[in-house]
């Protein structure tokens, strides 16, 4: 078991998603509020649609712990970031799909 974050803008283009896998003290359940879906060894499997504004804050609060921490592989939220930078140009009334496991 793992925990692996996955976000998509929900456009259908493959080319606008994102993956983290680790843990790291539980930040993506935390910067989107979600620590109930976190099933201490993995997620559990929960997918839900936020709004693209929400999910820029949630990722910019992410990166930002991350940033501070001592993670043992500093790349690792490489994927995220990228993501959250193609972010800006998403509609402001579109939404992305975020899922937990």
């Amino acid at each position: 078991m793992a925990h692996d974050f996955f976000i998509q803008h929900k456009d259908g283009n493959d080319e606008y998603f994102a993956i983290f896998r680790g843990y790291c003290n539980g930040i993506m359940y935390k910067a989107f509020g979600m620590e109930i879906h976190d099933m201490i060894v993995s997620g559990d499997g929960f997918a839900t649609s936020v709004s693209v504004f929400d999910a820029k804050t949630a990722l910019d609060k992410a990166i930002k712990a991350f940033d501070e921490s001592d993670y043992p592989d500093p790349r690792r939220m490489d994927n995220i970031k990228t993501f959250r930078q193609k972010m800006d140009q998403f509609p402001v009334n579109g939404s992305c799909l975020i899922w937990f496991g």
